[in-house]
């Protein structure tokens, strides 16, 4: 908490140029900062922004000892009393497959043709990495469905996920959201899931009794809720 008080004393009184430093998710797509940045860059352009991208625990860190002013993540189940939320949004994913992949012939509803079950077995899955908080989400939902497939890839990145299903390297579940950023749409093809799939994505700030005002304007401007 040092490190932001001498920053803050910095910009107040000795006339720096005022910051406001943010980390993003590694697990959080691109298509999701437009919402997060737009409205300050066009309100309030003499801010300097400066973003991160970090594993969700390094930015739960960075954020509780002020050298983060904010950070976007899928937050565990607890978070520590050096944080607080300030905004939260449902992230809902759907399948994702290569074009001219098949794909399952039900929905999982209905025992026409093969199951969505037999078919998922087949798959070649890309998923993000076991100890992120988005795997253990989506393990719980596998769980459910009980089936358990395995991941042939693990990635960190559901933009990074979507280029590599639209090469023909695997199916995944991914956020909606990140799709719709995706340009070369003609190349994947999204489908429905058996169950709905979503997580939580939340920005989290320092539980401080009062923020600077270029950090309360930022985060007033976040089109994320």
């Amino acid at each position: 908490m040092l490190n932001g008080a001498l920053r803050q004393i910095r910009e107040e009184c000795f006339g720096s140029i005022r910051r406001v430093a943010v980390g993003v998710s590694r697990s959080v797509s691109l298509a999701h900062l437009p919402g997060l940045l737009h409205a300050q860059v066009r309100r309030n352009p003499e801010v300097r922004v400066i973003v991160s991208h970090l594993a969700g625990p390094a930015i739960i860190e960075s954020v509780g000892r002020g050298s983060l002013d904010a950070g976007v993540l899928c937050p565990p189940p607890r978070l520590p009393r050096t944080v607080r939320v300030s905004h939260r949004i449902a992230d809902a994913f759907t399948l994702l497959l290569p074009r001219d992949l098949p794909p399952p012939v039900s929905d999982g509803t209905e025992n026409d043709g093969e199951s969505w079950a037999a078919w998922a077995m087949r798959q070649t899955w890309l998923m993000p990495p076991p100890e992120t908080r988005s795997r253990v989400i989506l393990d719980d939902w596998w769980r459910d469905l009980k089936l358990k497939p395995a991941a042939a890839m693990e990635l960190d990145s559901f933009d990074l996920m979507i280029q590599l299903v639209a090469l023909g390297l695997g199916v995944a579940c991914v956020p909606r959201r990140a799709v719709s950023a995706f340009p070369r749409r003609q190349q994947i093809r999204s489908c429905p899931l058996p169950a709905p799939l979503v997580r939580e994505l939340a920005v989290i700030t320092p539980n401080r009794a009062e923020q600077p005002r270029h950090v309360g304007q930022f985060l007033d401007n976040i089109l994320f809720s």
